[in-house]
């Protein structure tokens, strides 16, 4: 009896494992999202002003192109403006240091939980402390991944993504994925662009 409650113990060590995998992923995805939004914006405020800068060195600053050049700076401005204030009041920065931060935590539990499922404690009660101590970790900070507003679609993927890299069974389609391409899955799938059309 003892001993099925290990077995099952250390498979949940496994499956605790398998779902910090997917969380990694799902944060990843985020921080390349934000890094990139913010590097847009970053090189759109420095480019416009340094294109104007370089036709009027060219041609003059009276020249008629500078002047259409002035015009469409300004105009280009005022939207790396308007942009900008978005970027603050959506906490751009914020969620992309909170992604970088996820992404290591999640990185950790799940090589915590694979150790101890390659590698566990010779008894049930001493697999079952660190388990236990692990997994207050694992909820502590799946509170503070829910508070992101990980949206349904994003923990669809990061169970494809974690199934294929596992070679599990999905139990939705019941097939293992091979590849990232969305799919009419309830459990895997219905991720893409199309897919969340439909879900808003």
């Amino acid at each position: 009896m003892v001993e099925d409650y290990y077995i099952k113990l250390r498979n949940g060590t496994r499956e605790q494992a398998f779902h910090a995998f997917g969380y990694e992923y799902i944060f990843t995805k985020r921080a390349n999202k934000y890094r990139n939004y913010i590097s847009s914006l970053k090189g759109f405020g420095v480019g416009v002003p340094a294109t104007f800068g370089v036709f009027v060195l060219s041609y003059g600053l009276n020249s008629k192109i500078s002047n259409a050049l002035l015009v469409i700076a300004i105009i280009a401005t005022i939207i790396q403006f308007v942009f900008s204030l978005f970027a603050i009041f959506a906490h751009w920065d914020e969620k992309f240091i909170y992604a970088l931060e996820a992404i290591q935590s999640h990185n950790n539990l799940y090589n915590k939980f694979k150790k101890l499922a390659d590698y566990p404690p010779l008894t049930f009660d001493e697999l079952n402390v660190s388990f236990e101590i692990l997994n207050s970790e694992y909820n502590l900070r799946e509170q503070q991944d829910a508070k992101q507003g990980v949206k349904e679609w994003e923990l669809r993927k990061g169970m494809r993504f974690s199934l294929r890299e596992h070679r599990k069974l999905c139990y939705g389609c019941n097939e293992i994925p091979l590849s990232m391409e969305s799919t009419d899955c309830n459990i895997c799938g219905k991720f893409s662009f199309k897919h969340k059309l439909k879900n808003t």
